[in-house]
């Protein structure tokens, strides 16, 4: 009999729910099993009730995480709880109720797939039944990949999985926008193998109003939103939307869609890594956004797993394309009527998000350690003093023993094929790239791939927003700030100052190229000096190296768009 290990995320739970839930474990019939408990930060009163609903049954290990992690890295926290004499494993919310021979069905119904997974029933906090089905409105699909990745339909309380499924998927990938462990759990297992269903409920799913994510959301169909609803009079808000769909909803796929091939491109069958490798370049590549913009038909032909979302997909990659165009065309840049000043922007806008628009790393323990200077592009008509200053740091440093790569963080411009030679033509740069890497992370050919011991370097304000989210993708909360001026007076008053002060507030470690902009920083007499700034303490005045260690503010979610149009 396999030895099967369920792992369970608490946050407060519901008292009358969670003991339902916690008994219908106890009565699983026919295996041999353990629950680990990953508490995810419960005030005294959440903490006691789970306490007291398991007593002193030993079949339980109850840990409480020592901070707030979030439902997704809370039941990563679970499933690394479980010790590996356990074959497989089990996710389980902690309101549901389980049907007695749950576990035993799963298990059965496994075989050589790698994740497990069951029909369940949809009842209200009353037990009252909503429906004896989960697919009340889209098709279920367990053996298309893009499907899967499009459109998951995975439940993780419906969900078994292997001991290789969960080896490979820990630790779990940083990815913009809303992360789910029954997304990732799933790409992981369909890259390895199969996927298996059992097409009958195996328990009762709860539907409430505290719920993560719930029936309605998941299932919340795309066709309604049809062409229609283009109205140029709304096109500001059309746009917005287009933009949210490319930076919220895409990069987050097409960073999953990355991950996956990293973890599991050698064991991955050749036609799911093609797949997947076509999904990844779908925003670079004419027939990769017309792949997608024809994808939806299938619904034509009984397909309406993926309820429409290539749609959304295709509207975010056309506006990928347009914004692209739009750069290009001359007069682009807005100023004011008679003036020659930029026009401030209020609000955060698509501009303003795909400037600081995060990357998708790989994080794995086979890349070497490196430090990471982040730049925004290789400009060869605009290189002189602080870019000049960017490239002596990065080659100094790996003078100094250390590998060194240079990152760009803007879309990659053409450059000459010589471009190498023209940059290393400067005296103080000759030879930089038989010492130092170079990484184009937004051209979108290969992933940015990090050690979890990587360093970085932010030389701009916007290069800091992505430093401060790489820095925690890859277990570091602070990074290196490169500062050669105080930038929000060289952006328009607005938004674009508020995100470019912002990045003064993120942890970090500041290098400062002059000590007149260190004292600038550390002394609040100037009208001009941000609030974070006058709030600076720990400069010592002996070294320019030395960083101000700025109050903590948490750094501000990725910039809410509006819903995809």
């Amino acid at each position: 009999m396999k030895k099967i290990a369920v792992s369970m995320a608490t946050y407060n739970p519901d008292r009358r729910l969670f003991e339902i839930q916690i008994d219908s474990i106890r009565n699983q019939q026919g295996v041999e099993w353990h629950c680990f408990i990953s508490d995810d930060g419960s005030g005294p009163d959440g903490l006691g009730t789970i306490t007291e609903v398991l007593g002193d049954d030993d079949r339980f290990t109850f840990s409480p995480s020592p901070s707030n992690l979030g439902f997704y890295r809370n039941f990563e926290r679970a499933i690394s709880m479980v010790p590996e004499v356990y074959e497989l494993i089990a996710l389980s919310d902690q309101d549901d109720c389980w049907h007695e021979d749950k576990l035993a069905e799963l298990s059965a119904a496994i075989g050589s797939a790698g994740l497990v997974y069951s029909d369940q029933r949809l009842v209200d906090e009353e037990g009252g039944l909503i429906s004896e089905t989960y697919w009340t409105g889209r098709q279920n699909t367990f053996t298309n990949p893009i499907s899967l990745l499009v459109a998951n339909t995975v439940t993780g309380a419906a969900s078994m999985f292997t001991r290789e499924v969960a080896d490979t998927a820990l630790p779990f990938p940083e990815v913009p926008g809303e992360q789910y462990h029954d997304h990732w759990l799933a790409m992981v297992a369909i890259s390895l193998g199969d996927l298996a269903y059992v097409d009958r409920p195996l328990y009762d799913y709860v539907q409430h109003g505290g719920a993560v994510l719930g029936h309605d959301k998941a299932n919340a169909g795309l066709m309604s939103a049809g062409w229609r609803r283009l109205d140029p009079r709304r096109w500001r808000e059309i746009f917005g939307g287009w933009a949210s769909a490319y930076f919220d909803v895409f990069l987050r796929l097409k960073g999953i869609a990355q991950f996956v091939i990293e973890r599991c491109g050698e064991q991955m069958p050749p036609a799911r890594r093609r797949a997947l490798d076509r999904f990844v370049t779908s925003d670079r590549k004419l027939s990769g956004m017309l792949w997608m913009a024809f994808r939806p038909l299938r619904r034509f032909f009984g397909r309406s797993e993926t309820l429409g979302m290539e749609r959304v997909l295709f509207r975010g990659i056309l506006y990928r394309h347009l914004v692209a165009v739009k750069r290009r065309l001359p007069g682009s840049v807005t100023r004011k009527a008679g003036g020659g000043e930029l026009r401030a922007e209020t609000e955060v806008t698509a501009q303003m998000r795909q400037k600081v628009a995060p990357l998708f790393p790989v994080v794995s323990a086979t890349q070497p350690q490196r430090v990471n200077l982040l730049i925004p592009l290789i400009d060869l008509e605009h290189l002189f003093g602080g870019y000049i200053a960017k490239f002596s740091l990065a080659r100094r440093l790996a003078e100094s023993g250390l590998p060194v790569r240079i990152v760009t963080v803007d879309p990659t411009t053409t450059l000459p094929k010589d471009w190498r030679r023209q940059v290393e033509s400067y005296r103080q740069l000759g030879g930089l790239f038989d010492q130092v890497e170079i990484s184009f992370a937004r051209d979108g050919k290969v992933p940015l791939k990090l050690s979890p011991d990587d360093r970085f370097i932010a030389t701009t304000w916007w290069t800091a927003h992505v430093a401060t989210r790489l820095a925690s993708q890859s277990g570091r909360r602070r990074f290196l700030y490169m500062i050669q001026e105080y930038e929000p007076l060289t952006v328009p008053q607005g938004a674009w100052t508020d995100l470019a002060e912002e990045s003064y507030t993120f942890e970090h470690d500041a290098l400062f190229s002059t000590s007149i902009l260190r004292d600038y920083f550390a002394d609040g007499a100037s009208a001009c000096t941000p609030p974070v700034a006058r709030k600076a303490t720990g400069i010592r005045s002996s070294s320019a190296t030395r960083s101000p260690r700025y109050r903590r503010r948490t750094p501000r979610p990725w910039p809410a768009g509006p819903a995809p149009a």
